[in-house]
């Protein structure tokens, strides 16, 4: 017997949006319920509502965006590229862009300027399968960052930046003690980090799963640190995750601090869908 049940968790916006799906009231027999597949469906922040579509590999084939815009992204998979349509509403002429792959289907490079596309992210990997040096490349070839990055214990530990507008800044990252939970590719620390600099417009997020081996354990906590004087300001990002009874996150809240006593928040909401 196929089983759907939905874990409603966001904003009162997103739940309008999807009270129309009917739930399954029938009980989940604990036999059956470890057989389920769940999936992201739908996450919301302040600014926007994702809802996401997956294809019979589990790979993300299509997010809609539902709050801020009429906007949606599509995504298709072969061998050797990942190529991405963007659409700005529906019957728009896609934005499209080629991402590069390798044998082992891990992302190489994929195209960094929206006006463009001439500006590029190149990755490499280390032995092991983790990413270890991220360039990226204006449109006439120039390196504006160059990442190096290093792990422990399993899980990214520190990355050195490295910048043609900056003296160079280091990142810390720490993790809580459970498991990595794939939140469609966000709160990763490899889009946490990207999405500092990356002049990409579209979502990183979903091409996550495409960059390597991650890190094993769960986000708790970023820091940046300009290595000397330089107009960038340090920063953290500490991350709290609320759990339900089956341990799903439903929620998670990120606190910036840039100045001590200023921080600033955030709440990612995320909804369920399990066969």
């Amino acid at each position: 017997m196929t089983i759907n049940y939905y874990r409603f968790i966001l904003s009162a916006f997103v739940f309008a949006a999807f009270c129309s799906c009917k739930k399954n009231d029938t009980p989940v027999e604990a036999e059956n319920k470890t057989k389920t597949t769940c999936r992201i469906e739908a996450m919301s922040d302040s600014l926007e509502a994702r809802r996401f579509t997956y294809d019979d590999k589990g790979r993300i084939t299509k997010v809609t965006y539902e709050k801020a815009s009429l906007q949606f992204d599509t995504y298709s998979y072969s061998d050797n590229q990942i190529v991405l349509n963007q659409y700005t509403y529906p019957g728009d002429t896609p934005d499209t862009y080629t991402i590069t792959r390798d044998a082992q289907g891990r992302i190489l490079e994929y195209d960094d300027d929206w006006y463009n596309h001439e500006g590029k992210m190149i990755f490499t990997y280390n032995e092991d399968g983790y990413i270890k040096k991220i360039v990226q490349k204006d449109y006439m070839g120039q390196v504006l960052h160059e990442y190096v990055l290093s792990y422990k214990s399993g899980n990214l530990d520190r990355v050195d930046e490295e910048s043609s507008s900056s003296f160079g800044t280091e990142f810390l990252f720490s993790y809580t003690n459970d498991e990595m939970v794939d939140l469609a590719g966000y709160l990763n620390p490899i889009s946490v980090l990207l999405d500092k600099d990356s002049s990409q417009d579209f979502d990183l997020e979903p091409l996550i799963p495409f960059l390597g081996k991650q890190s094993k354990n769960l986000l708790k906590k970023i820091e940046r640190k300009p290595k000397q004087f330089s107009w960038e300001l340090p920063f953290s990002r500490s991350y709290v995750y609320v759990k339900d009874s089956d341990g799903f996150i439903t929620s998670v809240k990120v606190t910036h601090n840039i100045f001590e006593n200023f921080p600033s928040y955030e709440t990612y909401k995320f909804l369920y869908l399990c066969k």
